[in-house]
């Protein structure tokens, strides 16, 4: 009995360890797009789970009825209750002559996701920490690891990326001392810090801290080895965070080609890679490679995985904007409408990601003419978007402009021109008055106006927008050359 039990409790400590594993590591295990589609809340709950399910295959806790009484309160949904008891089962096992350390540090481990489910991280991270303490450093230092590197699993878990930040640190000082630089578990701490930075946007940092963990990893490994793998994806995305599209490319193509070799080309992995070389080929402004690209992951996933994830239906969303890019709007409104009523679906009508397609959807509309299609998709938008991330945010300004525009090309001058006014006033607020979203809006202003026969507001306007933008994007921008058209035109009346 008693080798049952110690086998059994190893087995729950292993089935723990693996599934801090994979929360920690998925985002660049390559499956980055996967945690992107899940959210971290719904990623925290998955950890939750998965250890609710190994627990209910194991056997009574000998302990006796204290821990049974927890785990009751737990499943119950008494999450205070069941915080308060195991941490007492924590305390009653520190009593006893030959604490059993194992359980007592899973008691504080479930006080800690107990604390959680009832919302109460920062006691959470309190229940954590005294798992931690169960262990000196210097005497076992192996499991004093293991503790911290949970620690640091659960803070990125609830984004306090600046303290899993610390904590990772001393993981990796520490484990530098004890094996040196280039030791597996050395170079695994160095790879947790350079993921928190980057949850953090510290690019350029990320970008040493996975250059470095990718050229110690390929020195004593083979380069096609997959655990490389994560940290070139990690590398290529800390340089896509920067801005340095083209440098992430060669670093997208690179890892492609290996998981493509080592992985196959249908490989989950393999396939958001793909999407991740797509994405940074649109933002290059390559609309037309990056077609290309997101047709062939569809193509895949499709064929592959029956395309029921949302990494398809991003796939879709970003394949519209390369279409809408190239002035295909009626094949990317297909591809809207597609992602649209997936992302509705599975993340419901007020998530961002499914407005942003709506709102997408509502510009392809637009400009095939149908604006008072566009019109309604977007007011739809702009109510949501203000109820869910207030009117001010970037994205309901976006919005707020295009329905401007949908109302004016149905030459509803008076309220575009209302419109138009309500969002100029918002985005001086935020964006300032010289921002080129903001001349934009003032430069559709003047058209309505115009429309309505309004001249000497229309001239007034123009002129604040021809000197603006000739400060902001010089006197050669094409947008400041058809500015100082129309100004001219102006002047030529009055002559």
């Amino acid at each position: 009995m008693k080798k049952e039990m110690v086998t059994k409790r190893e087995g729950r400590a292993c089935f723990s360890g693996r599934c801090v594993k994979f929360v920690n590591g998925l985002a660049f295990a390559g499956k980055h797009a996967m945690m992107n589609r899940m959210g971290r809340q719904r990623l925290t709950w998955l950890f939750l789970a998965l250890l609710t399910i190994q627990d209910s295959r194991l056997s009574a806790d000998p302990v006796g009825s204290l821990l049974e009484r927890a785990k009751a309160a737990d499943a119950a949904k008494d999450y205070d209750g069941a915080e308060k008891l195991f941490l007492e089962h924590a305390a009653e096992l520190a009593r006893a002559a030959k604490p059993d350390v194992a359980k007592m540090i899973e008691s504080y481990e479930k006080a800690g996701w107990a604390a959680h489910r009832a919302g109460r991280d920062e006691a959470t991270i309190g229940h954590f920490e005294k798992a931690v303490q169960c262990f000196d450093p210097g005497q076992d230092p192996v499991r004093w690891a293991e503790q911290m590197t949970k620690l640091g699993g659960f803070l990125m878990c609830i984004d306090q990326h600046s303290k899993a930040e610390v904590v990772r640190r001393e993981v990796l000082k520490h484990q530098t001392e004890r094996l040196g630089d280039r030791h597996p578990e050395t170079l695994a701490a160095r790879y947790d810090v350079a993921y928190a930075l980057y949850w953090q946007k510290k690019y350029v940092q990320a970008e040493a801290e996975f250059r470095n963990v990718l050229h110690l990893r390929e020195e004593v490994a083979d380069v096609r080895r997959v655990d490389t793998f994560d940290c070139r994806y990690g590398l290529a995305m800390s340089l896509h965070g920067q801005g340095k599209h083209a440098q992430a490319e060669v670093e997208f193509r690179t890892l492609l080609k290996l998981k493509e070799a080592a992985l196959g080309a249908t490989d989950i992995g393999t396939l958001n890679t793909r999407n991740a070389l797509a994405h940074v080929l649109l933002k290059q402004g390559k609309y037309v490679e990056a077609e290309a690209e997101f047709r062939a992951v569809i193509k895949l996933w499709e064929e592959t995985w029956n395309g029921k994830d949302l990494v398809a239906e991003k796939c879709r969303h970003w394949l519209g904007n390369s279409l809408y890019h190239q002035g295909k709007y009626a094949e990317a409104e297909a591809e809207y409408r597609a992602a649209l009523e997936q992302r509705t679906e599975v993340l419901g009508e007020k998530h961002p990601e499914t407005l942003d397609s709506r709102n997408n959807l509502g510009f392809a509309l637009d400009h095939q003419g149908k604006h008072a299609q566009a019109e309604a998709e977007l007011r739809v938008v702009l109510k949501l978007l203000t109820e869910v991330v207030g009117a001010k945010h970037p994205d309901t300004l976006r919005s707020h402009h295009g329905l401007a525009l949908a109302i004016h090309r149905q030459d509803k001058n008076v309220e575009a021109e209302t419109e138009f006014r309500a969002v100029l006033k918002l985005q001086e607020e935020v964006l300032g008055v010289k921002h080129p979203e903001t001349l934009l809006s003032r430069y559709n202003l003047a058209a309505a106006l115009n429309e309505q026969g309004k001249h000497a507001e229309v001239e007034a306007e123009l002129r604040m927008v021809l000197k603006l933008r000739e400060e902001v994007l010089g006197k050669d921008h094409p947008d400041t050359l058809k500015t100082r058209e129309h100004v001219k035109l102006i002047d030529e009346k009055k002559k």
